[in-house]
C-alpha cells in the first residue's frame, strides 16, 4: 500500500514524494492508545486483605498401675496383704490463631524498566507524617500495559511479582497521659 501511495504520489506531482519511515504504534481497538516509558508516573490502587487461621489441639491420656501383694507367715500365724494404687492423667489443650490484615492507600509509581516482552517494571514509595507519626508504603512489581485503566490507575492485584512493604513509627494508639494518670497507673494496675 506505501509503495502504491509513493508511486502515486510520484507520477501525480513529477517529483519524489517522501513518506515517513516511523513505525506506526500498534495499537488494538480496546486500548486507549496511550504508551508508556521509563520515568512515567502511574497510580497504583493498594487494596490488600490477608487473611490466616490455624486451629491447635493436643491431648494426652496417661495411666499407671500399681499391685502390691505380700504372703509370709511362721508356724500357725499367715499374713496376707494385697494393695492396689491406681492413676490417671488427662491433659487437653486448645489454641486459635486468627489474623487478619488490610491495607487501603494509591500510591503514585514510576516505570524504573521497559522490559523485553512489552511489560513495565514500576517502584514508588508514599509517606506521610502525622503528629511525628510516619507510615510508609512502598509498591514495586510488574504491570502490564493493558491493565492500566484510563483514570491511569491500576489495581494492586493485578501486578505481577508485586512487593507491598507497610512500615509506621510513633505511638499514635497510645494516648499522652498526664502525670496523676500516669501516678495513679503506678498504684492501681
Amino acid at each position: 500500500m506505501r509503495r502504491a501511495l509513493v508511486i502515486a504520489c510520484g507520477l501525480a506531482i513529477g517529483a519524489p514524494c517522501a513518506v515517513s519511515a516511523q513505525a506506526v504504534p500498534d495499537f488494538g481497538w480496546l486500548t486507549d492508545g496511550r504508551r508508556h516509558g521509563v520515568g512515567d508516573i502511574v497510580t497504583i490502587v493498594v487494596d490488600e486483605y490477608t487473611a490466616a487461621s490455624a486451629d491447635r489441639a493436643t491431648s494426652a491420656l496417661e495411666d499407671r498401675g500399681l499391685e502390691l501383694g505380700v504372703r509370709g507367715g511362721t508356724g500357725s500365724t499367715n499374713v496376707d496383704a494385697n494393695g492396689t494404687s491406681f492413676l490417671a492423667n488427662e491433659s487437653l489443650r486448645r489454641g486459635r490463631d486468627i489474623r487478619q490484615d488490610r491495607l487501603n492507600s494509591e500510591v503514585s509509581v514510576r516505570v524504573t524498566e521497559m522490559l523485553d516482552d512489552g511489560n513495565l517494571q514500576v517502584e514508588g514509595t508514599k509517606t506521610v507524617t502525622i503528629d511525628d507519626h510516619t507510615q510508609e508504603v512502598t509498591v514495586r512489581g510488574v504491570l502490564r500495559p493493558q491493565d492500566i485503566l484510563s483514570d491511569n490507575t491500576v489495581l494492586s492485584w493485578r501486578i505481577a511479582d508485586v512487593e507491598v512493604l507497610y512500615s509506621t513509627n510513633g505511638n499514635l494508639a497510645k494516648a499522652d497521659k498526664s502525670m496523676i494518670a500516669k501516678i495513679l497507673g503506678w498504684i492501681i494496675p
